[in-house]
């Protein structure tokens, strides 16, 4: 008997979605068994391993052997990303392989569906095959864990992984609507993920060793990947890891990859509806794509190729170059390196050289986009190098060492504010001081980018050696911040010596006693009172004495009537080292020289040597 009911587009999709799910069973079940596989069988087979633990330790073996790094997310946070990409980007090929072949393009024309529902369907059929396994094992996974504080995290990686697989599946889409090959979306699918991260580093790092008080660490961990979704969920989780709580860094990643899915989903739509039948198997339907991923390509490539070309001659000649052939050599090297990569990609979209006259427009766009970069990051930025805030709009200042930080309460303790106006212009005046003599490199106007300093800022004492950061706080809300990692010349450091030694004290003050992991007393080099939070599997002379962390309540009672430690290291009897860990692993380690003005300090000291009977000491 004749069917003579009338489908409306909404009905005809949903059947399109559910045929393209019949489809690809096989792949699809393939998919959730090996997903299965590379997290939520490796928690039952250590919930196994713990049941022949005796009772009262089986829980805790199991979580101790789960949660090795991360609060637990490790494992589904590592492995998870790279089979979620696999098979999203296969499902993604399949389901769009119609639009680069003239014999499936032609049947669907024929089928009483419209392009854009079409595309839709295919589209959602895409992203529920690659995101449901993910989500339904990653509850699982967090309910495996029997653990309240551990799965929060882990179903927030697995919100993560599921957006930046969204992300993926969307990419390829849009891919796939501006190109006529399959061939050319995988290509242009590789070369995006691949080239994007190059891009961003290479215009990150270039500034970082030009310009003063510029660093990539200024700038967040996912930016790195924008347009990576290969690599997203690495740096939208493990950046996360340390540092501020998991939850407010993940806000950015999650908003950023619905976003960019919902504005490409919908210009593929778009673009589907315009896009010609010729258009299979016969090259870009819309040249974009090729466009934005020329554009990466060369100004990277370019770059590195200048970079290089400047190495080269500088390792040739033995009187090396100067300035002037630096930059004639980094120029000529990144005109040359567009060129041939440019040519390359040229080749490989287009099958030939046949009209490769038209790319060198794009040749000429990247070159001068890049020299305008050049010019800028080498000449200042515009100022930035030498900008000091004025005292009178400076709200507050902050200093802080860069690579040490100490998280209690999802708060990093370690940076020192000062809001009065004497700290506020002691520092602005070093910071004068510094943006001055960097400046000063300058010739003709331009920073040196090959003969940087890489050694870590100094001056004339052993306290203060590593990259530190200004955090200015302006009374108009604004903040401005650099970070100085090379020496600039003397300057007087007594100022961030005294920040230092207050931020030295201040911990001691705030971080709890049950931190500690290591306390040494020292005298003449060799360690006569030791204490360790767990016993060394080398150790000769530990007391691990619980008395020791006494010492701390002696030290703040000598420091009663200073803001800040008393320094004096050419007075030092005994020197305190006292190491501390949070909760993300990072440990923070105080070193105080101990003179005769540390008077109870002193005698506490005295005190535990009289019941140290493990050492003899020669005083």
């Amino acid at each position: 008997m004749e069917n003579k009911k009338t489908l409306n587009d909404k009905q005809k999709a949903i059947y399109h979605f559910e045929w393209t799910l019949r489809k690809y069973r096989p792949v699809f079940i393939a998919y959730c068994i090996l997903m299965f596989m590379v997290f939520p069988l490796v928690e039952l087979c250590l919930l196994m391993l713990s049941a022949k633990r005796n009772s009262g330790y089986r829980l805790f073996f199991y979580k101790e052997r789960l949660s090795t790094y991360g609060e637990g997310i490790f494992l589904h946070a590592a492995t998870t990303p790279i089979v979620a990409f696999i098979f999203s980007t296969v499902f993604s090929l399949l389901c769009f392989s119609y639009l680069h072949n003239k014999r499936l393009t032609d049947l669907y024309g024929s089928l009483p569906l419209n392009r854009k529902t079409l595309f839709l369907s295919r589209y959602f059929s895409a992203a529920t095959m690659s995101i449901v396994p993910i989500l339904v094992n990653g509850i699982i996974g967090a309910l495996l864990t029997f653990d309240t504080n551990t799965m929060p995290n882990l179903l927030m990686t697995t919100i993560k992984i599921s957006v930046a697989t969204l992300g993926n599946v969307s990419f390829i889409a849009f891919i796939s609507v501006c190109c006529g090959l399959t061939i050319d979306t995988i290509v242009s699918t590789i070369l995006l993920n691949a080239m994007y991260p190059l891009f961003y580093t290479i215009t990150i790092v270039f500034p970082s060793f030009v310009l003063p008080g510029f660093s990539y660490y200024n700038l967040h961990a996912n930016l790195f990947t924008l347009f990576c979704p290969a690599g997203a969920p690495y740096t939208g989780i493990f950046s996360s890891i340390d540092g501020e709580d998991f939850f407010d860094k993940s806000f950015f990643f999650i908003a950023w990859w619905c976003v960019i899915s919902l504005i490409t989903v919908v210009l593929a739509t778009i673009l589907c509806k315009k896009r010609k039948a010729e258009a299979a198997q016969s090259g870009f339907a819309f040249p974009v794509v090729e466009i934005i991923i020329k554009f990466f390509t060369c100004f990277t490539g370019g770059l590195a190729f200048g970079y290089f070309v400047v190495f080269v001659f500088e390792e040739i000649l033995s009187f090396g170059l100067g300035l002037r052939s630096k930059y004639f050599f980094l120029v000529s090297g990144f005109a040359a390196g567009i060129m041939i990569i440019n040519f390359l990609t040229h080749l490989i979209f287009h099958k030939g050289i046949e009209n490769f006259r038209f790319s060198l427009k794009e040749c000429g766009v990247v070159f001068i986009f890049g020299i305008s970069f050049i010019v800028i990051v080498c000449t200042g930025f515009f100022g930035y190098d030498a900008y000091v805030p004025n005292a009178d709009d400076v709200q507050s200042v902050s200093f802080s060492e860069e690579y040490e930080h100490f998280y209690l309460n999802g708060r990093d303790i370690l940076p020192v504010e000062y809001s009065d106006r004497d700290s506020i212009n002691a520092i602005i005046n070093v910071h004068k001081q510094i943006a001055h003599n960097a400046t000063s490199t300058k010739y003709l106007g331009f920073y040196n980018f090959t003969d940087f300093d890489p050694s870590l800022y100094d001056c004339d004492t052993d306290y203060f050696y590593y990259p530190f950061t200004i955090k200015y706080h302006l009374k108009n809300g604004k903040n401005v911040k650099r970070i100085y990692t090379t020496n600039y010349g003397d300057v007087d450091s007594s100022a961030f010596i005294d920040a230092l030694l207050e931020r030295d004290l201040n911990a001691l003050k705030t971080i709890p006693k049950d931190k500690i992991t290591t306390i040494h007393v020292i005298k003449s080099g060799v360690p006569i009172l030791c204490y360790y939070a767990t016993t060394p599997e080398f150790d000769d002379y530990s007391n691990n004495t619980e008395e020791l962390k006494d010492l701390i309540d002696e030290v703040i009672k000598d420091c009663n009537d200073t803001s800040k430690l008393i320094y004096e290291p050419s007075k030092k009897v005994y020197e305190l080292n006292i190491n501390y860990e949070d909760s993300k692993y990072n440990s923070y380690y105080v070193s105080i020289p101990i003179s005769f003005s540390y008077s109870n300090t002193m005698k506490k000291i005295e005190y535990l040597k009289t019941l140290n009977t493990t050492n003899d000491i020669d005083d």
